[in-house]
């Protein structure tokens, strides 16, 4: 968690890690609307992925879609690259 200059919660990551040598997932992440634009939810995600490493975590994995740009350029400032992209398919009912 990350704390605003006036101590109220600001931003906060959760790291899910299944034992040291495995790949991290960090989910899920998030910042209160009035504490948005100020680096909390980056330092958050700083700081749970430092956590996660000196767990003994061998990666971090975070999973958004590309089109959430606020996501993407977070992760991209916090040292996360794409490995790859995924579309999701989905097919109407039938009425």
């Amino acid at each position: 968690m990350t704390a605003a200059p006036d101590g109220d919660p600001a931003a906060a990551a959760t790291g899910w890690l299944a034992g040291a040598g495995r790949c991290a997932l960090l989910e899920p992440v998030g910042t209160h609307p009035d504490h948005r634009g100020h680096g909390y939810v980056r330092d958050a995600v700083l700081g749970t992925c430092a956590a996660l490493d000196d767990q003994g975590a061998s990666a971090v994995v975070v999973v958004t879609p590309a089109r959430d740009e606020a996501a993407v350029v977070l992760y991209t400032s916090a040292g996360f690259t794409v490995v790859r992209e995924n579309r999701d398919w989905t097919r109407p009912r039938r009425a």
